[in-house]
């Protein structure tokens, strides 16, 4: 869950990311992270 603070840019200090142990779970989990605002983001 994301502070009600949160920017349209997200926190320069604040990193978003998910695990995908697969292409199954890449495809679901990357979309919702993109929808995000943030600086900076990952995928492990």
């Amino acid at each position: 869950m994301l502070p009600q603070e949160w920017s349209n840019e997200g926190w320069v200090n604040v990193w978003l990311g998910v695990s995908a142990e697969g292409q199954e779970n890449y495809n679901h989990r990357w979309p919702i992270l993109d929808g995000i605002p943030a600086a900076v983001k990952f995928v492990s």
